[in-house]
Order: C-alpha cells, then sequence, then structure tokens
C-alpha cells in the first residue's frame, strides 16, 4: 500500500508539472483565437484586436494621409468598443496629429463623456495655433457592435462627421452628426503617423476593423455611396471612384491596397 501511495504521488506530481501547464497553454492559445476572431466574416475584418498591452496600428507619415488644398478628403474607419470612456475622460480612437497646446496640428477622432453623455469629438489643426477640438451630438454606442466614423473635409471649409452602428451584422445608413464651417483653409497638417488603438497612454479596449482614406476634388458629391459602401461592404475595395484617389484602404492582413502601399505596422507586445 505505501509503495501504491508513493506512485500515486508520484503521478500526480508529474501531471501537475507536465500537463497542468500544458492544458492552461493550450487553453490560452485557444482563447486567444476565439476571443479575438470569432467566426471567419468577424476574423477578416479585424486588423488588431487592442484589448491588452498597448496593441495599436501604426502607418507611417505620408502627404497622401492629409488633406490637401483644393481636394476634399474623407477618413473612415471602424472599431469595436470593449470599454467606454468615463465621466470627464477623453478616448482617442484615431489620431494623425503632433505638437504641445496651443501648437498642436493634425487630426484626430474620439469620444468624451460629460454628464453621462457620450459624445464625438474631433481634432482640426491644419496650421499652429489654430487647432482646437469640436463637438458633436451625443450618441449612443451598444457595446460591442461594430461602429464606423467617417471625418470628412470639402470645400476646404466645411468640417463633419458620420457615423454607423452595426447590429447583429446589420448596419445603418449612415448617420450625420454635424458639421462646421471653418474660417481657415488646409495648411501643412502633420508629419506624425496615423495611430488607431491602444498606442502609448491611451485607454483604448477594442477592436480596429478596416480603414479607409480618401481624397479627390468635388469628392462630397460620392460621399453617399463611398459611405454606404464602406458600410455595407467595408471589406471589398470600392470602384466609385478611381483607384488614384484612394490613398488608404487597409484590411485584416495589414496590406493598404491603395496605389500607394503605405507602410503598416502592429505595436505594442504579441
Amino acid at each position: 500500500m505505501k509503495i501504491n501511495a508513493r506512485i500515486l504521488s508520484l503521478a500526480l506530481i508529474f501531471i501537475c508539472i507536465v500537463f497542468v501547464p500544458l492544458y492552461f497553454l493550450i487553453r490560452k492559445l485557444s482563447h486567444t483565437d476565439t476571443e479575438f476572431k470569432g467566426n471567419a466574416t468577424e476574423s477578416k475584418r479585424i486588423i488588431v484586436p487592442a484589448t491588452r498591452d498597448g496593441r495599436y496600428i501604426e502607418i507611417g507619415h505620408s502627404p497622401q494621409l492629409n488633406p490637401q488644398s483644393g481636394k476634399d478628403f474623407l477618413f473612415m474607419f471602424w472599431v469595436k468598443l470593449k470599454d467606454f470612456p468615463q465621466e470627464g475622460d477623453r478616448l482617442i480612437l484615431a489620431s494623425k496629429y503632433s505638437g504641445s497646446p496651443p501648437n498642436v496640428i493634425g487630426y484626430a477622432v474620439g469620444l468624451r463623456r460629460d454628464e453621462n453623455v457620450l459624445r464625438p469629438i474631433v481634432f482640426w489643426g491644419p496650421e499652429r495655433g489654430v487647432g482646437r477640438w469640436y463637438d458633436f451630438p451625443e450618441i449612443t454606442i451598444i457595446p460591442e457592435a461594430w461602429n464606423m466614423f467617417a471625418l470628412s473635409f470639402h470645400k476646404n471649409k466645411f468640417l463633419g462627421l458620420q457615423r454607423t452602428q452595426e447590429i447583429s451584422g446589420l448596419a445603418s445608413e449612415p448617420q450625420v452628426l454635424g458639421g462646421y464651417e471653418l474660417q481657415q483653409g488646409v495648411g501643412d497638417f502633420s508629419e506624425a503617423p496615423l495611430l488607431l488603438g491602444a498606442s502609448p497612454n491611451r485607454a483604448f479596449k477594442g477592436f480596429i476593423g478596416p480603414l479607409s482614406i480618401v481624397s479627390k476634388r468635388n469628392l462630397n458629391e460620392n460621399y453617399k455611396e463611398l459611405l454606404t459602401h464602406f458600410t455595407k461592404k467595408p471589406l471589398e475595395p470600392q470602384s466609385i471612384v478611381n483607384d488614384k484617389h484612394v490613398r488608404l484602404f487597409v484590411l485584416s492582413d495589414l496590406i493598404d491596397y491603395s496605389p500607394y502601399h503605405q507602410k503598416v505596422y502592429r505595436r505594442g507586445s504579441w
């Protein structure tokens, strides 16, 4: 009996040393796949599961990613949020700006919670000293629903924001959240990279989906078509405008399918 007890004890120790860690390793790998990918369609949409470790994507600076004088500008991207900003906090979803106040230049899209109201915010600074945050009307975001935000600037003076929310696989029609008529036109903007997700010192938790930038003269004539296409078929390149006007089109494989082939990087701990 003593021998059997000793054998049983050794067997238990062996199991604890070998199989328990192996079990947790397999479980972690399996959990990672299911947590971040879900079904096949979902996995094709997700670029970065920015749920921990400061994960984000970075696209190096290129003039093609900035608004240009005489051309309309449209920046569209999908996100699925796991956490929302707390009262008084600002959550940056996407940004391409640099500098210190009051000399920040560039653009950014985010959310802010004030008095338990969630509202989109946009930073727009074509030149140093003139940039500021612009508030848009409150919105409701269903937890873990995909949302598409579209930042637009046309005729060198009209700044606008639209939003689409997808629930149970069905996307709503693009919703105009409002706009501003600005005095300043297009300046030099920023040479900073374009960042989306939980970049350093940001609290973003969620998923980053497809993103695109389109720029051309009189693009506002195609806004509705472009937004509808990017809403209904975000994984398919659009043919509404000439390819050369598509400055960025990134999917889950981290390849820019625009003619400009911008470099896309995953940052953070993987």
